[in-house]
C-alpha cells in the first residue's frame, strides 16, 4: 500500500508499528481517508519536522492523483493503543 509505505519511509520503519487507511465522509458526506499511525513509543516519538514532511508529502499526491477528499492524519503511542484495546 502506497500510503503506508510513505509514512514508513518518511518516519522510520522502525518506528512505525502499524498503519490503519479508513475511507469515510465528514458530516457533509465529502470524501475522507483516515490514517492512523501507531508508532512504538518505547523506540521514540516521530519528530514535528518528519510529521510535517508526511503532511506535505501525502497533499501533493493527493492533488497529483485528482483524489477527492483530503488525508487526516492521527498519532498514537503503542503503549496507549494496547491500553485502549483491552479497555474495550
Amino acid at each position: 500500500m502506497m500510503i503506508e509505505q510513505t509514512v514508513r519511509s518518511v518516519l522510520g520503519d522502525g518506528l512505525v508499528a502499524r498503519v490503519a487507511v479508513t475511507q469515510g465522509s465528514n458530516r457533509d458526506g465529502e470524501p475522507i481517508t483516515r490514517i492512523e499511525v501507531v508508532y512504538d513509543d518505547r523506540i521514540g516519538t516521530p519528530s514535528a519536522a518528519a510529521m510535517l514532511r508526511l503532511v506535505d508529502l501525502l497533499s501533493r499526491s493527493w492533488q497529483a492523483a485528482d483524489k477527492p477528499g483530503f488525508p487526516i492524519l492521527s498519532y498514537i503511542a503503542l503503549a496507549e493503543a494496547e491500553g485502549l484495546h483491552a479497555a474495550e
